[in-house]
């Protein structure tokens, strides 16, 4: 990704121990994109590609080469080198924890139960309880846990937890959650 200015690069984030990337952006219909793990065109270790194995690949189409999608809209894209695909989806975006009113049966975190709202290019909620705000972008079969594809605000950033530890994002009830996954940006207000 990356508007053929390698400067403007996505950077991808595990979403498991190695093998499978994902990132979250607005996509345009149309919008041609590729990967690739060296910021370079020349590589011939490391080429960039637009498919992996083709057959297995979801909500893309080819045009010369290169990846797109046929809506624009905000989506989760995930490379998974194991499965030998490329997924791109709708991104669906939800709230973990019990400052969403989502409770932890024992030992399990319950998904799905807290939706942002996505408006273009933003997602945003409204928090319900004082507490840590848990988020996360739902994978589809990417081998990987849901804090995997979790992330916290630090500074008005976004930080992708990835093979990290637990994000930290303290909140208030009333407030509300804004992420602008192109800018890399989130409001708390």
């Amino acid at each position: 990704l990356g508007n053929w200015d390698w400067n403007a690069c996505v950077e991808m984030t595990p979403v498991k121990e190695k093998g499978a990337f994902y990132a979250v952006r607005y996509l345009s219909a149309g919008s041609q994109f590729k990967f690739c793990a060296v910021k370079s065109w020349t590589d011939e270790n490391n080429a960039s590609f637009s498919q992996l194995g083709g057959k297995n690949d979801e909500g893309i189409i080819q045009e010369g080469g290169n990846a797109a999608v046929e809506k624009e809209g905000l989506y989760l894209i995930l490379v998974d080198y194991d499965a030998e695909k490329i997924v791109v989806k709708p991104a669906k975006i939800y709230g973990m924890g019990p400052c969403f009113n989502v409770a932890v049966d024992g030992d399990a975190w319950l998904t799905g139960k807290a939706a942002f709202t996505v408006d273009g290019q933003t997602a945003s909620i409204k928090v319900d309880n004082d507490g840590n705000a848990r988020m996360y972008v739902e994978l589809l079969d990417g081998g990987a846990d849901w804090w995997r594809s979790e992330w916290g605000v630090t500074d008005g950033k976004i930080v992708y937890r990835g093979n990290g530890g637990d994000p930290v994002t303290p909140v208030t009830a009333g407030q509300t959650i804004t992420l602008d996954f192109n800018a890399g940006t989130a409001t708390i207000k």
